[in-house]
């Protein structure tokens, strides 16, 4: 599988809520760097993971991507997605950086950043 379907596997696993969709696109047991909105900083598989099944849990959230810049090369590649996501509480605009690395063959998340936008 190329980059760009890894990526667009996962952004569509994300929308659907799938996490074992999600699970494929990355590289099992190997730690993931994880700055989430509020700063909170995550190295780990498995905390990664299990924030993820908690967050594809919760129905009541809608997200949609525009992807806004990928760079790619043989071994990382880095994309630079908008997204919209919609909550019972509201409407909120990330930036989301993601960082892939092509270990044997298959690309696999590395790196998750979500940054907020202010208005």
């Amino acid at each position: 599988m190329t980059f760009v379907e890894t990526l667009n596997k996962q952004l569509q696993a994300i929308k659907k809520h799938d996490i074992d969709m999600f699970m494929t696109t990355l590289h099992e047991n190997e730690d993931i760097v994880c700055i989430e909105p509020d700063g909170k900083y995550i190295y780990s598989y498995t905390t990664f993971i299990e924030n993820h099944i908690s967050w594809f849990n919760d129905r009541t959230w809608d997200i949609d991507f525009e992807i806004l810049n990928i760079n790619e090369t043989l071994e990382i590649s880095i994309t630079t997605t908008h997204f919209k996501l919609t909550e019972t509480d509201g409407v909120y605009h990330m930036i989301l950086s993601l960082v892939f690395k092509n270990i044997n063959g298959k690309w696999g998340l590395i790196h998750d950043q979500n940054t907020p936008i202010k208005n």
